[in-house]
C-alpha cells in the first residue's frame, strides 16, 4: 500500500481523462488511493489509478477479493489490462487463476477475457483463440459492455495476425480502433491503437505503424509507454536518448536490443551476443526478439517467418524487423549484406561487427554487379536465363542481351576478391574459398521510406525540414514526395505559402485534445 502518497487535484484530472471514467466518485477514488476501498468503488478506482499514475502500485490479488459485486468485474478487467500492458506473463496467469476460483464474483465474461489474454500471452495455437476470441465478442455485445467488446476484437486481430492472414489482421485491427474510438474508453483505445500499429508493422506498412506510434507517445498514459517504444524500435528504429527503467517485460527487450545495437555498430561482438542473451516470458515478445537475434547474430537460430529471406530468398526487408535495418543509418548506407559462399543475409549492424571482409559498392548505377553476385551468393549454380531475369527483371532472349550480359559477367569477374571466381556455361555459379559480405540491393531502404518514417515521427513537415533530418538533398526529398503523393500514401496541407506533406492512417486518429492536454500536465510535472 502506498499511504504517503500525496493526492492532488492534478492526479485527479490525470486519472479521469485516463480512465474515462465521470468524476462523480471523487471520494472514493481518493480513498482507494491510500489502500481504503471502503467506499463504493474504491477497487475500481484503485486499479484505473495504477494504470495513470507512475507512483501508485498495482492492485494485490487480495484487494480483488475486497470489490463489491457490481465493481468487481472492472477491476479484474483494469489489473488484466495492465498485466497485458507490461508483458507480465506472471500477474495475468494468477489473475486468470483467482477469475477461474471466483468466476460468479469476479464475473464470467471478465475471467474469460481474463483468460483469452493469457493464451495469447503464452504463445496458444492462434486458430483456437481466434475461435474463442471471435466467440467472446458476441457474448461482450449481448452484454452490451464495450470495454470487453473492444479487447475482445483486439484479441481477435493479434490471434489472425498469428494464423499468417495478415488481410484478415488488418481489417480487425481497424474495427477494433474504430470501436475504441467511438466509445471513447480512453485505456482501450490505446490498447485497440497498439495493436492496429503492431498488425501495420507485421503487414508491411511500418511508417503507418510509426505514425500512430508517434500519436501515441504524445498522448496515452505512462502505462503503455513501454509497449509503445517498443513497437517504434521494431517499425522505425528509433529510441529514446536514454535507456528506460526496465518496469515491465517491454522495457528489458528495449534495452537489450539497443544495447546488440550498439555493440554491433562499434564493432563488439561479444557485447552484442551478450546483450542478446536471455529471454522473455511473454510469447509474442520472445518471437518477435527471436527475429531481431537473428537478423544480428549469425549463430543464432532462425525463425521459421524468416528463415526463408535470411537466407537470401526474396526482396525488401521483412517488415516485422524493419527497425533493425535502419536503426541511426542514413539513406546512402546499404542497410542488408548478403554473404558470398553461404548466402546469408544479415543487419548492416551485424556486419560491423563481423571479421569477414566486405566489397565495397561499386560507382555503376543501378547496383547490377552487386545484384548479380547477391542473387549467386549462397554458392549454387544458377542457369543464365533465371539469373538474367533476377537481374534486370524481365525474361532473357539470347538475341537480344546476350552481349549486355556478358559484359555485365565480365565486370562482375573483375570486381570479386582474390579466391573467388564466377563460373560461366549454361549454369553460372559464384565460388569463393573464403566468405566475405556484399551489400545486397535486392533489399535496399528507398528513400521513400526514409522519408515516410521521418514524416511519421514529425507528422507534417516540408521538404526542407525532411531534408535536414535524414541528411539528404531538398530535391531527392522533393521527388520522393511527389511520388508519395501521387501513389496516395501522403497528402498536402497548405498554409499561405507553407506546404506541409502529411502522413494519415484512413483508421487511426490522433488522441483527443484533452488527452494530449493532459500527459503535457504529466511531462511538465516530473
Amino acid at each position: 500500500m502506498i499511504s504517503s502518497y500525496a493526492v492532488e487535484d492534478a492526479d485527479i484530472e490525470r486519472a479521469l481523462v485516463y480512465s474515462g471514467m465521470p468524476d462523480s466518485d471523487e471520494a472514493a477514488y481518493r480513498a482507494a488511493l491510500v489502500g481504503d476501498f471502503r467506499e463504493p468503488g474504491g477497487v475500481a478506482w484503485r486499479s484505473l489509478a495504477s494504470m495513470a499514475l507512475p507512483g501508485i502500485a498495482p492492485l494485490r490479488l487480495e484487494d480483488l477479493h475486497a470489490a463489491p459485486a457490481t465493481t468487481a468485474p472492472f477491476a479484474l478487467s483494469s489489473c488484466v489490462l495492465a498485466s497485458v500492458a507490461r508483458a507480465d506473463v506472471s500477474n495475468l496467469g494468477a489473475l486468470c487463476e483467482l477469475g477461474r476460483r471466483n468466476g460468479e464474483g469476479l464475473g464470467p465474461l471478465a475471467a474469460s477475457i481474463a483468460s483469452a489474454w493469457w493464451r495469447w500471452q503464452t504463445g496458444s495455437e492462434p486458430g483456437p483463440l481466434l475461435v474463442a476470441a471471435k466467440e467472446l465478442q458476441v457474448q461482450a455485445v449481448e452484454a452490451k459492455q464495450a470495454q470487453w467488446v473492444i479487447e475482445s476484437a483486439a484479441l481477435c486481430a493479434l490471434a489472425a495476425l498469428g494464423t499468417g492472414d495478415g488481410e484478415l489482421a488488418l481489417k480487425l485491427a481497424r474495427r477494433a480502433s474504430r470501436m475504441a474510438r467511438t466509445e471513447e474508453m480512453p485505456q482501450h483505445e490505446y490498447l485497440a491503437h497498439l495493436v492496429l500499429a503492431r498488425v501495420r508493422r507485421a503487414t508491411g506498412q511500418p511508417w503507418l505503424a510509426a505514425r500512430i506510434l508517434a500519436g501515441l507517445e504524445a498522448s496515452a498514459s505512462p502505462l503503455w509507454s513501454d509497449w509503445i517504444a517498443w513497437e517504434v524500435l521494431l517499425s522505425s528504429g528509433r529510441v529514446a536518448d536514454e535507456e528506460a527503467a526496465e518496469r515491465s517485460e517491454f522495457a528489458r527487450a528495449t534495452n537489450k536490443l539497443r544495447r546488440a545495437l550498439d555493440a554491433g555498430i562499434d564493432g563488439d561482438v561479444e557485447s552484442l551476443r551478450d546483450a542478446l542473451r536471455g529471454g522473455f516470458s511473454a510469447a509474442p515478445l520472445m518471437r518477435d526478439f527471436a527475429r531481431v537475434r537473428a537478423a544480428l547474430d549469425l549463430d543464432a537460430e532462425v525463425p521459421p517467418d524468416v528463415a526463408p529471406w535470411l537466407a537470401g530468398e526474396g526482396d525488401g526487408i521483412p517488415s516485422v524487423i524493419h527497425g533493425v535495418f535502419v536503426y541511426r543509418k542514413t539513406p546512402a548506407e546499404a542497410p542488408v549484406w548478403i554473404q558470398i559462399g553461404t548466402g546469408r543475409r544479415a543487419s548492416w549492424v551485424a556486419v560491423q561487427a563481423s571479421t569477414l571482409p566486405r566489397l565495397m559498392a561499386s560507382a555503376q548505377e543501378g547496383c547490377r554487379e552487386e545484384t548479380l553476385l547477391s542473387t549467386l551468393a549462397n554458392g549454387s549454380p544458377r542457369p543464365k536465363a533465371e539469373v538474367f531475369a533476377a537481374v534486370y527483371g524481365f525474361p532473357y532472349r539470347e538475341d537480344l542481351h546476350e552481349g549486355t550480359f556478358r559484359v555485365l559477367l565480365h565486370r562482375a569477374k573483375h570486381r570479386l576478391p582474390e579466391g573467388a571466381r564466377l563460373e560461366v556455361r549454361d549454369e553460372i555459379q559464384l565460388a569463393a574459398e573464403e566468405p566475405f559480405w556484399i551489400a545486397d540491393p535486392r533489399c535496399g531502404v528507398h528513400t521513400d521510406a526514409f522519408v515516410l518514417g521521418t514524416l511519421a515521427q514529425l507528422r507534417a513537415a516540408g521538404a526542407k525540414q525532411i531534408a535536414a533530418e535524414l541528411g539528404i538533398s531538398v530535391r531527392t526529398v522533393q521527388k520522393s514526395l511527389r511520388r508519395l503523393r501521387e501513389s496516395g500514401a501522403c497528402s498536402v496541407e497548405k498554409s499561405g505559402r507553407r506546404v506541409e506533406y502529411v502522413l494519415e492512417d484512413t483508421t487511426f486518429e490522433e488522441a483527443s485534445r484533452h488527452h494530449r492536454g493532459v500527459r503535457s500536465m504529466d511531462e511538465t510535472s516530473t
